[in-house]
C-alpha cells in the first residue's frame, strides 16, 4: 500500500513538475510575480492635427455586468453618454487589461491612477473607486481631472481552472473572452469573481506626444514632440469595408522630437491583405515591446475590426513607457518582479477630403443623415465647430480617406459576437494559422476572405 501512494504521489509532483515547465517556457521567464499590461488610447484628429472632443461614443456597450460610474453610463435613448453630460473628451482609454503571473497563490493590492482623466468602467468591483460625479457637467479641458481605481485580488496558483463568475451571468461578448487567452493566472477578486485579467477603461483629455497632419493631400508630416522616442509607428490606410483596397503608408521609429514625412502609398492590395500584413507588423512589435505571444495575439483578437476593418486613416504606434507611467502611475504590493507595459496609441486621421465632405453636408442640412449613427459624430460637429480655418485649401484627395463607404465599415462594426467579423489570423486557442473564428465557426483563409 505504501509503494502505491508514493507511486502515485510520485505521479502527481512528476504532472505538477510537468505542468511548471510547460509554464515557464510559454510564459514569461524567471518569475515570482509578475505583472503584463496593454491596452489603448485612441484619438482623432483633423488633417492639421489638431484634436477633436466628443469622444466618448462606443461602437459597442460593454457587458452589463461590467462596473461603473453611473454618471458615465449610455444614455438609454440614444446608447450613447449624453453630450450635454461630457465636454472636451479627446481620448478614449480602451480595454486596458492588467495580467499576473505567479508560480504561487499571492494577495495583491492594486492602484492605478488617470492623470487626465476618469477611470469610469472597471471589472472585478474595485474597494477604492472614483466618486461619482454630481456637477452638471464636467469639462475635461477646464482642470486637470485625476481618476484612480484600487483593487484587492488573489492571485491563484498556477494550473487554476475555476469557472469564470461572468459566464454565468450571461452577456460576455468576444470582445470580453478575448483577453483570457493568455498563460496568464486566474484572479479572485475581493467579492469572490473569478476572471483572467483586472479590466478597467476612462475618457480623458491630454496631448499626444505623437502629432500627425497633412503637408498636402498625398502626404503626413508626423511629429514626436516628446522626450522619448517613440519604438514604432505605422500609418494604415483602409479606404472602405473589404470590397476597398487598404495600404501601409510608412512603419518604422520616430526619435523623440523628430518629423518626418509618410508619403500616401502606392501599394493597393484587395480584400483584408494588408490587414493582415499591418496585423503581423503589429503584432511582432507588441512582442518586442515585451507581450508574450498569447498576450500580442489576445490584444489583437479584441481589436481585430477596430484596428483594421473600420474604413479610414489611422496611425498605431507604440507609447514609450515613461510615457505610460506618466499617464496611468501603477502601484502593485506586494512588489512585483517585473512590470510591462504596453499601450497602443491609436490616432485616427480626417483627411482633407473627408472634411470637405462634412463641409458639404453641413452646408445641404444632410450631417445627421449621413453621420448620425457614426461613432465619431459628435468629433465631427466639433471640427466644423473649430471653423474653415481648420480646413487645408488644397486640391481634393480624390481617393479620400474616411469616406462615406468607409462609414458603412465603421457603422457595421458592433461589437464580437454580434455585426463585427473577427479575426482571420487566430483560431481560438490564439494560435497562429488557425481558421476558426472567436464564437468556434470555421472562417475561410485570409486568402479568401469572407464578404
Amino acid at each position: 500500500m505504501n509503494d502505491l501512494i508514493n507511486t502515485e504521489s510520485g505521479r502527481k509532483k512528476s504532472w505538477k513538475t510537468t505542468f511548471l515547465v510547460l509554464l515557464a517556457s510559454l510564459a514569461p521567464s524567471g518569475f515570482a510575480l509578475e505583472i503584463h499590461e496593454w491596452g489603448t488610447f485612441t484619438t482623432l484628429n483633423s488633417s492639421t492635427g489638431n484634436g477633436l472632443s466628443g469622444l466618448f461614443v462606443d461602437a459597442s456597450r460593454l457587458p452589463a455586468f461590467v462596473h461603473g460610474l453611473p454618471y458615465f453610463n449610455y444614455d438609454p435613448v440614444s446608447g450613447w453618454a449624453s453630450p450635454d453630460k461630457l465636454r472636451n473628451v479627446t481620448v478614449k482609454m480602451e480595454t486596458p487589461v492588467l495580467y499576473f503571473y505567479s508560480d504561487k497563490e499571492v494577495d495583491v493590492d492594486v492602484k492605478v491612477k488617470f492623470q487626465g482623466g476618469t477611470i469610469s468602467q472597471w471589472y472585478p468591483q474595485c474597494y477604492d473607486c472614483e466618486a461619482n460625479p454630481s456637477a452638471a457637467s464636467v469639462d475635461f479641458a477646464k482642470e486637470p481631472y485625476q481618476g484612480h481605481i484600487a483593487w484587492k485580488a488573489k492571485v491563484l496558483a498556477p494550473g487554476s481552472n475555476l469557472p469564470y463568475t461572468t459566464t454565468a451571468l450571461g452577456g460576455e461578448t468576444g470582445e470580453w473572452t478575448a483577453p483570457r487567452s493568455t498563460l496568464a493566472n486566474q484572479l479572485r477578486g475581493q467579492q469572490g469573481e473569478i476572471e483572467k485579467f483586472l479590466f478597467y477603461r476612462g475618457l480623458g483629455n491630454f496631448t499626444s506626444a505623437l502629432q500627425i497632419s497633412f503637408k498636402n493631400p498625398g502626404t503626413l508630416v508626423l511629429r514626436n514632440t516628446g522626450d522619448e522616442d517613440i519604438p514604432w509607428v505605422m500609418i494604415y490606410d483602409r479606404q472602405g469595408d473589404l470590397s476597398y483596397p487598404a495600404s501601409i503608408w510608412f512603419q518604422g521609429p520616430l526619435k523623440a522630437h523628430a518629423n518626418i514625412e509618410a508619403g500616401k502609398s502606392t501599394d493597393d492590395f484587395p480584400s483584408y491583405g494588408p490587414g493582415t500584413a499591418a496585423m503581423d507588423s503589429l503584432y511582432n512589435h507588441l512582442v518586442v515591446a515585451g507581450l508574450s505571444t498569447q498576450e500580442a495575439r489576445a490584444l489583437l483578437n479584441t481589436w481585430y475590426n477596430g484596428y483594421f476593418i473600420e474604413g479610414g486613416l489611422k496611425a498605431f504606434w507604440i507609447l514609450p513607457r515613461a510615457q505610460v507611467d506618466r499617464i496611468l502611475p501603477l502601484e502593485i504590493t506586494p512588489m512585483p518582479d517585473k512590470i510591462v507595459r504596453v499601450i497602443v496609441g491609436r490616432s485616427e486621421i480626417l483627411s482633407p477630403a473627408f472634411e470637405e465632405t462634412l463641409y458639404k453636408a453641413k452646408a445641404d442640412d444632410s450631417l445627421d443623415a449621413k453621420y448620425g449613427t457614426d461613432k465619431y459624430f459628435l468629433a465631427y460637429h466639433d471640427f466644423l465647430a473649430k471653423g474653415k480655418d481648420w480646413h487645408l485649401a488644397t486640391a481634393l484627395d480624390q481617393s479620400q480617406s474616411r469616406s462615406p463607404a468607409s462609414d458603412g465599415a465603421r457603422n457595421a462594426w458592433n461589437g464580437f459576437g454580434q455585426r463585427g467579423r473577427a479575426s482571420p489570423w487566430f483560431s481560438r486557442t490564439g494560435e497562429a494559422g488557425g481558421f476558426v473564428d472567436l464564437r468556434g465557426r470555421a472562417v475561410r483563409p485570409a486568402s479568401h476572405p469572407v464578404r
